[in-house]
């Protein structure tokens, strides 16, 4: 399979993954944050607000990368910058 482009993230608006991507909605995939700046990721057909705390974050506190297995029937998965004003980037993998 091609390698898919790291996807970038800033705070001023949910990126849609599954679209970004091309993976499909519903199929499972590997998410790796790769970047210092943490990252909130929510599951929903729609994303929330902006200013929204919904949906978990992906941190890199404990470890110098983190992961989310996305499950396979998943809904969308969404993902902006947890921080204001900073950026980040995620890799994804279909699994």
């Amino acid at each position: 399979m091609q390698t898919i482009p790291d996807i970038p993230v800033d705070d001023t608006a949910w990126v849609d993954v599954n679209t970004t991507s091309g993976v499909a909605v519903g199929a499972k995939m590997l998410i790796t944050l790769k970047s210092v700046t943490w990252c909130r990721l929510y599951e929903g057909a729609t994303p929330p607000s902006v200013d929204s705390k919904d949906g978990i974050l992906l941190t890199n506190t404990n470890f110098p990368y983190a992961t989310s297995t996305i499950l396979s029937d998943s809904l969308k998965i969404w993902a902006i910058s947890a921080r204001e004003g900073r950026s980040l980037k995620l890799s994804v993998q279909p699994l």
